[in-house]
């Protein structure tokens, strides 16, 4: 534990300093909570809560609207919604 990661020794014990994941997309995640639980609430804001066959539906038409041939113009699109809690 070097003093590059001081938060690890904040970690209970048995907690791993590193995880491992499968090589897939983000996307594949949500595509599959979307067919497990497709009525769970994935995200809550304000009092309104979408499931996960909302967001899977909405990331879709988001990555089809995002096309080269739709969309012309170079646009930097943000990669995560700090303010978005989880539902």
């Amino acid at each position: 534990m070097g003093m590059d990661k001081p938060w690890l020794r904040h970690y209970p014990k048995g907690v791993p300093p590193t995880l491992s994941y499968p090589d897939v997309p983000l996307f594949h995640y949500l595509l599959d909570a979307a067919e497990r639980a497709p009525d769970r609430p994935a995200i809550g804001f304000f009092g309104k809560n979408l499931t996960y066959a909302e967001v899977a539906d909405r990331a879709k038409r988001l990555a089809r609207a995002c096309r080269p041939s739709v969309c012309r113009r170079a646009i930097a699109w943000p990669s995560c919604c700090p303010t978005v809690r989880p539902a």
